[in-house]
């Protein structure tokens, strides 16, 4: 079965290089470093792509460097793919949020209180579950007026969403228009590369979480305020296949047995146990004032 993984880059220094996105700081080189037995020897890469800004691309080339398919600048620059969509998210910005300070500050979208949004979505799953099915409780539109903060990005999520389904059906994961599931045909599965595919992308925190949302279809509020992406974390996302007997039939495909359906499961978010395994922990981030891991904005130990 088809396994993701979605990775985030390590501790970043965004000021150094800051043109090209930013790099690494000293620990967030070994953080991207610690992954590299991770993903050679269990994950067992065989796709890797990166968001073109160089904080992941160099998180990418230090954790890809144990595969023979990238352990050369050459062959890094030649085999791991850059993917335009999957920068990240910079201009997805709510300005002017009060602090208990009284002052304002602007935050990106996936660092808006947690509390808030807890608040805005307050009885919405209530109101729904009874009369909607639960593509249509996690469909968007249904937050749209609890959420307006999130939702004056709405667009912006359609086209990420888009572009997430692009990328899969590359790999033989087709995403069905009017049932939402996902399959691959049958000639594709006999097909191991594509069966048994381990595609690494090296990312960033908002738009790691904002895929999260549409993969799993959890409203992206709740995303936002139930996840935090440590740097260099792992994320694991396994293509699930449905035997034959739980087919559900996609009425605009006339010949449905030709596919078998997959269901995205997160099998562990923002994994850091290659950083355990190296020795190294969370580093708190000169960003937060030395207080707090990267995009943790209260507490955290």
């Amino acid at each position: 079965m088809v396994r993701l993984y979605i990775i985030r880059h390590g501790d970043p220094d965004y000021d150094t290089n800051r043109e090209n996105g930013g790099t690494l700081t000293e620990h967030g080189r070994k953080e991207a470093e610690s992954l590299a037995p991770f993903l050679s020897q269990k994950a067992k890469i065989t796709h890797a792509y990166s968001s073109p800004l160089y904080r992941a691309r160099l998180t990418a080339q230090l954790g890809l460097k144990d595969i023979d398919d990238f352990n050369t600048l050459e062959k890094f620059e030649s085999n791991c793919v850059v993917e335009e969509w999957s920068r990240e998210l910079s201009s997805w910005r709510v300005k002017g949020m009060i602090q208990n300070n009284g002052s304002g500050k602007d935050y990106a979208m996936w660092d808006f209180p947690p509390n808030l949004i807890r608040k805005q979505l307050n009885g919405l799953v209530n109101e729904v579950s009874d009369a909607k099915s639960e593509e249509e409780r996690c469909d968007p539109k249904n937050w749209y007026e609890s959420c307006p903060e999130h939702s004056a990005y709405i667009t912006e999520y359609n086209e990420v969403c888009k572009e997430s389904d692009d990328f899969l059906s590359r790999h033989g994961i087709i995403k069905c228009q009017y049932t939402g599931l996902y399959k691959m045909s049958k000639t594709e599965m006999a097909n191991p590369s594509k069966r048994e595919a381990r595609i690494a992308i090296f990312c960033h925190c908002g738009l790691a979480l904002t895929w999260l949302s549409h993969l799993l279809s959890i409203p992206l509020p709740s995303v936002y305020s139930s996840f935090w992406l440590a740097p260099s974390s792992v994320t694991t996302i396994l293509f699930d296949e449905q035997p034959s007997r739980h087919q559900v039939l996609d009425r605009n495909i006339s010949e449905d047995i030709d596919f078998v359906y997959m269901t995205p499961r997160a099998l562990c978010v923002g994994g850091t146990d290659h950083m355990s395994m190296a020795g190294l922990e969370t580093k708190n981030t000169y960003k937060e004032e030395w207080k707090r891991p990267s995009g943790i904005k209260h507490n955290f130990w």
